[in-house]
């Protein structure tokens, strides 16, 4: 079995109006974040703690991004605005799989050092049942 390398990978996201664009290159760190939770069940007068599974799905994309005029005119605007606006995001792990859908923009972070000028951004599933994982590409 070979592994995936980074190099067939991908990221889309709205830009400030509204097409979905594609900062593939602009990206160095990708995180998806989902699959079973522990919830905690414990009640009162139970002897022991207990939990259970919470639902699988993929709830949470987080990205590092380099900063350029691009990424500078999606991600600037949320953090002057310190609100969370809907985004269209769309990840291409490999050929025939992505994982996509409407999100939240959460926590939105810049960060101008001497040097590579980089950022942060979180997306948040808006459905409750998470991203989509399809074989084809919004």
């Amino acid at each position: 079995m070979s592994h995936d390398l980074s190099d067939v990978a991908g990221f889309w996201v709205d830009s400030a109006t509204g097409v979905l664009t594609d900062i593939s290159g602009d990206i160095n760190n990708l995180s998806i974040n989902g699959g079973n939770a522990l919830i905690d069940d414990t009640g009162l007068g139970d002897s022991n703690r207990t939990e259970q599974r919470d639902l699988g799905a993929v709830k949470r994309m987080s990205i590092t991004f380099m900063m350029n005029s691009t990424t500078e005119a999606i991600f600037a605007p949320l953090v002057a605005a310190g609100t969370s606006v809907a985004k269209t995001v769309q990840a291409k792990l490999r050929t025939g799989s992505y994982i996509s859908g409407e999100s939240n923009v959460g926590a939105v972070s810049l960060s101008v050092p001497v040097g590579m000028q980089t950022g942060t951004a979180e997306f948040s599933s808006l459905s409750g049942s998470g991203f989509d994982h399809t074989s084809v590409a919004l």
